[in-house]
């Protein structure tokens, strides 16, 4: 296994594993190619894939902020490979390697209704901070977590 930048390159497989996501997702803003162009444009270096025998299964799309914070917008492992550590992985090691760029807290959000998405931070030692009241749309909330890396 393997962890590295996403390329532009990589896109076309990140649009596939997004489009095998969303039919279980109620989140509608990330089936279009030109939101990951966007976040890969304006935080290169902070968006990661993560390979088995060179094949993408997964991705965290990280942007950073000028106030040395990261916000992960969107972390998802391809379906056949779920529930083997492969997600937990990731976060870890992107975690680390943000650490080592010099941020000190990482930002997430997730759907307050995906308990797999609540309980997978909740593990990976982020911690609670909010209710994000409409977040997704009207009546759709979020859950904001955050993790020092300090």
């Amino acid at each position: 296994m393997k962890i590295r930048l996403l390329k532009k390159k990589d896109i076309e497989k990140i649009m596939e594993i997004i489009k095998e996501w969303k039919k279980e997702s109620s989140i509608i803003s990330w089936d279009k190619r030109k939101k990951v162009e966007e976040v890969l444009r304006r935080s290169p270096k902070t968006c990661w894939v993560v390979e088995i025998n060179k094949k993408i299964i997964g991705f965290r799309l990280v942007i950073d902020d000028i106030q040395n914070r990261a916000w992960a917008r969107l972390t998802v492992i391809s379906k056949k490979y779920r529930r083997k550590g492969i997600g937990s992985l990731l976060i870890r090691e992107v975690d680390r390697k943000l650490k080592k760029m010099g941020f000190r807290k990482v930002y997430a959000q997730t759907s307050y209704k995906n308990i797999a998405s609540i309980n997978w931070h909740l593990k990976s030692g982020y911690r609670k901070v909010t209710l994000l009241r409409d977040w997704y749309k009207k009546g759709r909330h979020g859950i904001l977590f955050i993790k020092n890396l300090d």
